[in-house]
């Protein structure tokens, strides 16, 4: 778009971005995880947080730090994964090692990136899947 086009930002525009911004935090997808025959709820987290995720990710240089960095996000954005009962009846003492417990890496990556795409971030993903392969 060129210059001429563009017209300026209004008030009202301003306040509806940031209506919508809100309402982006509070988004939920549900997604078939075919191993267990169902579908698992995730939901959107907080932006520190998921940076966080994120960094902790990309300053891994192996790739069993990049799998600690996805099964954190999908920890953190599948709620029923955070149920203290199921972390008893799976014998597990380390919360994150719940998404271990329940999903093989094939299914942890799929869940990953549909995470990733839930938080509007599914560019760095794919980014750091192509960094992990041409290494």
């Amino acid at each position: 778009m060129s210059k001429e086009t563009l017209q300026k930002i209004t008030f009202e525009q301003l306040i509806q971005r940031s209506i919508q911004r809100e309402q982006d935090k509070m988004k939920v997808a549900e997604i078939e995880v075919p191993s267990i025959g169902g579908t698992l709820l995730l939901k959107t987290i907080p932006e520190n947080k998921l940076l966080d995720i994120i960094e902790e990710g990309q300053k891994g240089n192996s790739l069993s730090e990049n799998i600690a960095a996805e099964r954190k996000l999908i920890y953190y954005c599948c709620p029923i994964l955070q149920d203290t009962k199921l972390h008893q009846e799976l014998g597990i003492a380390e919360p994150f090692d719940v998404v271990e417990k329940l999903f093989d890496l094939q299914e942890t990556d799929f869940i990953a990136k549909e995470a990733m795409k839930l938080n509007g971030v599914e560019s760095f993903a794919e980014e750091k899947t192509e960094e992990i392969k041409n290494s």
